[in-house]
């Protein structure tokens, strides 16, 4: 099996300059600049109720399952909510004049 490289680039301050710095990494590393998460912690990163996370699980959105403890990664939460079709309105509000 082969490992899955990454790029990543940061800014570093080196010598009093700013530079850009390219690393090249594996899937395990990139892995610990993405790590899991609790729901709650999700929750508290996007303002959002920990029940809302909850639903949104049961609407697909993307977890792992670790030792029986649910766990999210906040890169495929975010890119999850990015792409989702939210449900429509079962009512519009109809203003009368």
């Amino acid at each position: 099996m082969t490992d899955t490289n990454f790029a990543c680039i940061h800014r570093e301050r080196a010598d009093n300059c700013d530079v850009s710095v390219l690393h090249i990494m594996n899937e395990r590393d990139a892995a610990l600049l993405d790590p899991l998460v609790s729901g709650s912690s999700i929750a508290r990163s996007l303002d959002v109720d920990p029940a809302t996370v909850r639903r949104w699980k049961r609407e697909g959105m993307p977890s792992h399952e670790i030792g029986g403890l649910i766990r999210y990664r906040l890169s495929e939460v975010l890119a999850w909510r990015k792409q989702r079709v939210k449900p429509a309105k079962a009512v519009e509000r109809l203003e009368v004049k």
